[in-house]
C-alpha cells in the first residue's frame, strides 16, 4: 500500500508539470454539454462612462464540434445583432454575424480574428474554441490568485501567424479546472489584456463563473460580464445554429 501512495504522488506531480494536460483538462470539462444563458454586459470607456447590454448565449460542444450563438437584445443600437461560430477539430473555425442595420448575414474572415466583437474588449479570436495542439503549453509553477492556489501555464502559438497574441498565460484552479485569470500579450510581448473571473459556484453540478471581466490594459477600457441566468444540458434546436436563424431570429 505504501508503494501505491508513492506512485500516486509521483503521477500527480508529473501531471501537474505538464502544461498541455492542464489546458486539455480545462477544455474537456465543456465536452458533451449544452448551455443557455442570459448575460448582462457592462462596457467601461477610458473616461469611466459605462454602457449596459443584455444578451443571450446558446452553446453546445460534442464530438469535437463546438457551436456558439450570441443574440443581443438591448440597447437599441445593438438589438437583434446575432453571431454564430462553428468550430470542428482539424478545420478552420467558421463565423458569421447578422447586423440589423445591414439586413444580411456576413461571413467573418479568419483575418478579422483580432477585430473587436461588437465594440467590446473581446475579439473574435477571444471567443474562438482554439485547439490545444495549435500551441506549445509550458507549466510555469504555482501562483496564488485572490487567495487561491493556481497552476500557471504559458501557451505560445506554434505558428506565430496563427494568433494575434505572442503568448497567453493561464492561471488554473486545479480542483475545478477553471481559469481564474488569463493574461494576453501583444506581438511586442507587452501585456495587452487581462481576463479575470469570480463568484464561482456550482449550478446543476457544473462549476460556473457568475462574473468575468476583460480589461484592455493599453486602452484603459473594459468589458464585464454578469451571469443572470444559466441552464445546462437542456436540448437546443439544431436550427438555432444556422445562418437562417441569424437572419430571421426564429428557430
Amino acid at each position: 500500500m505504501k508503494h501505491v501512495w508513492v506512485l500516486l504522488l509521483l503521477s500527480a506531480t508529473l501531471f501537474a508539470q505538464n502544461g498541455e494536460d492542464i489546458i486539455r483538462r480545462v477544455r474537456e470539462r465543456e465536452e458533451d454539454r449544452t448551455m443557455q444563458s442570459r448575460v448582462q454586459m457592462v462596457l467601461t470607456a477610458k473616461n469611466g462612462s459605462t454602457t449596459e447590454r443584455i444578451l443571450d448565449q446558446y452553446a453546445t460542444r460534442k464530438g469535437g464540434v463546438r457551436r456558439l450563438v450570441i443574440i443581443f437584445h438591448r440597447p437599441q443600437s445593438v438589438a437583434n445583432t446575432r453571431f454564430l461560430s462553428i468550430s470542428q477539430r482539424g478545420e478552420a473555425e467558421q463565423r458569421w454575424i447578422f447586423l440589423p442595420n445591414l439586413g444580411n448575414v456576413r461571413r467573418i474572415a479568419a483575418s478579422e480574428g483580432s477585430s473587436s466583437f461588437v465594440g467590446t474588449d473581446f475579439t473574435y479570436e477571444d471567443l474562438s474554441d482554439r485547439e490545444v495542439e495549435r500551441d506549445t503549453h509550458v507549466y510555469k509553477g504555482e501562483e496564488e490568485v485572490d487567495g487561491q492556489r493556481t497552476l500557471v501555464v504559458e501557451s505560445t502559438p506554434k505558428n506565430p501567424q496563427d494568433s494575434s497574441y505572442s503568448r497567453v498565460v493561464t492561471y488554473v484552479l486545479p480542483d475545478r479546472w477553471l481559469p481564474l485569470k488569463i493574461e494576453l500579450f501583444d506581438k511586442q510581448n507587452r501585456l495587452f489584456k487581462r481576463l479575470t473571473a469570480g463568484q464561482i459556484e456550482q449550478i446543476q453540478g457544473v462549476w460556473t463563473y457568475r462574473r468575468a471581466k476583460m480589461e484592455n490594459l493599453q486602452s484603459g477600457t473594459s468589458t464585464e460580464l454578469f451571469l443572470q441566468q444559466v441552464r445546462y444540458d437542456a436540448p437546443i434546436p439544431e436550427s438555432v445554429f444556422t445562418t437562417r436563424f441569424l437572419e430571421t431570429g426564429r428557430p
